[in-house]
């Protein structure tokens, strides 16, 4: 059972591709402005490419999304704890030119650049004005974690920003025919601290391979 805003949902499975496909056009859709049909798809296009959280996606800055030779990397601040103090820390994930879900990211990323050069976060808060039917970007104030919130949930009604997280360490954790590669390998990617936090994705998405390798040790 995940624990979720507003109560909890019993939903096993992760976000597959075709559902992803079926959320990405329903986030342009019904939009009061253009912008929102350009932001909403590349806010879950980098949920869905890094497993980050809902508020390290909506404070990543412009500046920190580059492309580098083959690559788009982004470049998150992680908060992390050491010894009960709070720390900031800074995590680049580099996502292939070629995913056609980078190229939605890098879109945007072009439209914020040619015509918001002056905005600190690649997703600014926003505010849409009736009177003229336009859209006021705050060039100071990162997109809150409740938009990222409404953002997901209005593509997807079975979905929240957290199930893209737990859809990366699936797909990291199904990748691995060793269960404690995978257990590495969910650990890096998702930037965690712990090793027990990572074996909750595995244990929860890899559950055969594991019952599998205790099987031939016995």
């Amino acid at each position: 059972m995940t624990h979720v805003q507003g109560g909890k949902r019993d939903r096993r499975d992760v976000i597959g591709e075709a559902e992803f496909r079926l959320m990405l056009e329903a986030s342009k859709i019904g939009q009061l402005h253009p912008y929102y049909a350009l932001r909403n798809p590349a806010v879950l296009c980098l949920l869905y490419l890094t497993g980050k959280r809902a508020g390290e996606v909506a404070t990543v800055k412009l500046g920190d999304v580059v492309e580098a030779g083959d690559f788009l990397e982004v470049t998150f601040t992680v908060l992390k704890k050491r010894n009960r103090s709070p720390i900031w820390l800074q995590r680049t994930k580099a996502l292939p030119l070629g995913d056609p879900y980078t190229r939605i990211v890098l879109d945007y990323l072009g439209y914020m650049e040619a015509s918001h050069p002056d905005c600190l976060y690649l997703f600014p808060s926003t505010r849409y004005t009736h009177l003229n039917r336009g859209v006021v970007l705050d060039p100071l104030r990162p997109l809150s974690r409740t938009t990222v919130w409404r953002v997901v949930t209005r593509a997807g009604e079975d979905a929240w920003p957290h199930l893209f997280r737990e859809t990366m360490g699936a797909r990291v954790a199904r990748s691995y025919g060793d269960t404690l590669t995978a257990l590495f390998a969910v650990k890096r990617r998702l930037d965690l601290e712990k090793m027990d936090t990572a074996m909750r994705y595995v244990e929860r998405y890899a559950v055969e391979r594991i019952e599998s390798a205790t099987t031939k040790k016995l």
